[in-house]
């Protein structure tokens, strides 16, 4: 149970803030990278290093590979400390259709309370949802379908790359 992994898990991009640790045995390779507009951060010991597009886990598992060239036993944690807004393209039977951006998380209850109306004690991150997007683009239109929501994201490297689409019933939920 402790090493299931999460399904969909979050993939980095331009704009992310990362903490990077590499070996609680060497304290002087760990590092807070930002990802630049061109995708890349910069690494001690291996320089510049492409991450667009890599899942955390993914990314923990190549700079784990990578560093054993020059330490024993590495043990990297890839950490996202903040992150990048997130960019929806909603279309269809909203008020207000088209690129929509959203804050990567809401980090505090008083911001999450303000947007969602509600507060969860046991949480500290709270990322954008479905709703949050339609909420964003202003709401539904009295012609909207609510049993088919398209949703479609990208995929991991390690699944494959590309793109997963899936329908949503909000009337269900």
């Amino acid at each position: 149970y402790l090493q299931k992994l999460p399904v969909s898990d979050y993939i980095l991009g331009p704009g992310d803030n990362l903490i990077i640790i590499v070996s609680r045995e060497y304290p002087e390779l760990d590092s807070e990278q930002l990802i630049d507009g061109e995708g890349t951060i910069y690494v001690p010991k291996l320089y510049r290093v492409y991450v667009n597009g890599l899942s955390v886990n993914e990314l923990n598992g190549l700079l784990n590979e990578t560093f054993k060239k020059f330490i024993k036993y590495p043990m990297v944690e890839v950490k996202v400390k903040n992150y990048r807004p997130v960019r929806v393209y909603v279309e269809g039977e909203v008020e207000n259709p088209g690129l929509q951006t959203l804050p990567g998380s809401f980090s505090n209850l008083k911001e999450f309370a303000n947007t969602k109306g509600t507060l969860n004690e046991s949480q500290t991150n709270f990322f954008p949802s479905v709703f949050d997007a339609i909420r964003e683009s202003k709401g539904i239109t009295e012609f909207s379908d609510l049993k088919k929501i398209k949703l479609i994201r990208k995929k991991t490297l390690s699944d494959g790359g590309g793109k997963k689409e899936t329908t949503l019933n909000f009337e269900d939920v």
